[in-house]
């Protein structure tokens, strides 16, 4: 393999481990070190919490790859972890800063978090309209607007009456065109500016070699990142390490491709029992210690229940219009919506569905003069109409958002649940 060059870098230091490595560590550094001589320039290893991954990644950079290094984890605390490590490496002895946490300022070894690198743009124009061209596709696809004209008028009536459901449905349609694009190869052209600033200071610091803690977590936005980012930084080497290997049921087959080609097989798994063995791990043990509860905590105890009952009483005395007074939202109102499950988000529990129409405005006029009232297309709706009332009219009139329509037929072929 060749190694950077000194004139891009620098000379890499001397640097050498201040302690003395596992068993398993050993393994694995001479695994590194066959791989090496055969000019491969990945390494995946799995090994269980608590057995050395950190210092085992610190030494492949150190004493066997020998590279300005980039180290990513997914959160503050082991990223801080990577830094405090380095130091058994002797490290005072080079000067400057040798080890950086802060993407403004590589140094011989970064440690960041994945979202350093990987922030998505907030938002633009293009792709704000690309996001709304695709949500109008599905309401035409639902059945929930026959053109595009109709679609784009049921979206600007949800924008008037229901802004934050519509921010949230638009921020969910942006993530989908950034993950297409992503899966395309365009993962780079989707990141906020400043993680595409990161990228550009740690490839000219010459960073030769990337170091992903957790790297089961690539199985999505941060993977599609790396990998294209991977040609952007001169293609350096990748030591991935994890203590579980990612879950793949459910992931787009696109990911888990990418995710095998970037990290390989496992070169070596780390057995749990031998590390125990070592006595670097203990067996897990759960202890139960119990204690008499407080004089409060009894009184608590005992009081629950007949406290939870008398809430439920409480609550079934309201008036039949103190219940459904709440109901009598609008057909954009979220307070009306049942909960349901979108099936492009199917762990996420939102109050609006799609296939449920907010009103459409400027169909018709008011008949008070917009005195207490408000026009909702060619009929005049009191703001607090009970919802039975409310419920029993529109389906005699056969009542849409868009309007009425000619028969049963029609109305239940637009709006099937509701029906």
């Amino acid at each position: 393999m060749e190694s950077v060059s000194a004139e891009s870098v620098g000379v890499f230091p001397s640097l050498r481990f201040q302690g003395e490595l596992r068993p398993s560590q050993r393994e694995v550094v001479e695994i590194a070190r066959r791989k090496l001589a055969t000019g491969q320039e990945r390494l995946h290893i799995v090994a269980p919490p608590g057995s050395g991954k950190t210092v085992l990644g610190l030494y492949l950079w150190a004493e066997c790859i020998r590279r300005p290094a980039l180290v990513l984890s997914p959160n503050s605390a082991i990223q801080a972890q990577w830094a405090a490590r380095a130091e058994l490496f002797g490290l005072e002895a080079v000067g400057g800063e040798a080890v950086s946490t802060d993407p403004e300022q590589p140094g011989l070894l970064t440690s960041l978090t994945y979202q350093s690198v990987t922030l998505p743009s907030r938002g633009s124009a293009e792709l704000d309209q690309v996001a709304l061209e695709v949500w109008q596709e599905r309401l035409i696809a639902k059945g929930q607007a026959e053109s595009p004209e109709e679609a784009e008028v049921w979206l600007a009536d949800l924008r008037q009456h229901n802004s934050a459901y519509y921010e949230s449905r638009l921020s969910a349609y942006r993530k989908q065109v950034r993950d297409q694009r992503a899966i395309g190869g365009e993962a780079l052209a989707t990141l906020h500016a400043s993680a595409l600033d990161t990228l550009g200071r740690l490839k000219q610091r010459g960073v030769g070699l990337i170091i992903l803690d957790e790297c089961h977590h690539l199985l999505g936005h941060w993977g599609r990142v790396l990998a294209d980012a991977q040609q952007f930084l001169d293609h350096p080497m990748v030591v991935g390490l994890t203590a579980t290997p990612p879950d793949r049921d459910g992931k787009p087959l696109e990911d888990v491709e990418r995710y095998d080609a970037y990290f390989g097989e496992v070169d070596f798994e780390v057995p749990l029992p031998a590390v125990v063995k070592d006595g670097f791990l203990a067996p897990y043990q759960d202890l139960a210690y119990f204690v008499r509860p407080t004089g409060d905590e009894l009184s608590f105890v005992a009081n629950a229940d007949d406290e939870l009952h008398q809430l439920v009483a409480e609550l079934c005395e309201n008036s039949e219009a103190d219940r459904t007074g709440g109901l009598a939202n609008n057909a954009g109102a979220a307070g009306s919506r049942p909960m349901v499950s979108e099936p492009d988000e199917p762990e996420t529990t939102i109050l609006i569905d799609d296939s449920q129409s907010p009103p459409v405005r400027g169909r018709g006029k008011a008949k008070d003069g917009g005195k207490g009232k408000r026009s909702r297309g060619d009929r005049t709706v009191a703001s607090t109409e009970p919802m039975p009332d409310w419920t029993l009219r529109v389906l005699g009139e056969l009542l849409l958002p868009t309007g009425p329509v000619e028969d049963w037929k029609k109305f239940e072929r637009r709006d099937p649940q509701f029906s």
